[in-house]
């Protein structure tokens, strides 16, 4: 069943209003010239404003049904994106949690954890150790690449981080 939404509802609905005032209007007007001149030439006009304003009144509404086709269209190619999408997020994860994975912790606190912090992303982690709740930014296939990022994080003022590694979700000693 197709789907409009009410900014869109309330669109037609105005332009319908619109289209039955100047209906009414076409139809005053034709009664006024049929009171002012019985003559052939008055009431074809009238006829002709008449077909007029209901050729518009079609034109709009078929104008109308197909922006909300084309919306729907985009709506059901945007959800078909947003699955694949949701599919590639979760083989990344699963993958990520099969491999050793390197990361940069930037900080451990005592405070319970980030209460804006969304699960879905998949480059900060957040894991409990002892008493601390342990932050790691990034995911790198080797310790190389962790190495450099650290770096990076330590010019922007993070001096106090250090590279892990993670297999299985868990994080692991490295081999110095």
């Amino acid at each position: 069943m197709p789907y409009i939404d009410q900014d869109k509802l309330a669109e037609i609905f105005t332009e319908l209003d619109n289209e039955k005032n100047a209906n009414n209007d076409l139809r005053e007007a034709l009664r006024r010239s049929k009171m002012e001149s019985h003559g052939k030439y008055g009431v074809n006009i009238s006829w002709i404003f008449l077909f007029i304003a209901i050729g518009v009144s079609i034109f709009l509404l078929i104008n109308s049904s197909n922006k909300t086709s084309k919306l729907e269209e985009n709506n059901q190619r945007l959800q078909r994106e947003i699955s694949v999408l949701e599919k590639g997020v979760r083989g990344i994860q699963n993958n990520l949690d099969t491999l050793t994975v390197y990361s940069v912790q930037i900080g451990a606190f005592k405070e319970k954890g980030m209460p804006l912090f969304s699960e879905n992303l998949i480059n900060f982690r957040v894991y409990p150790t002892q008493d601390f709740n342990a932050y790691s930014l990034g995911n790198f296939y080797t310790q190389e690449e962790a190495e450099e990022f650290l770096t990076f994080l330590k010019d922007l003022g993070f001096n106090d981080s250090w590279v892990l590694a993670f297999k299985n979700g868990e994080r692991i000693l490295l081999d110095e």
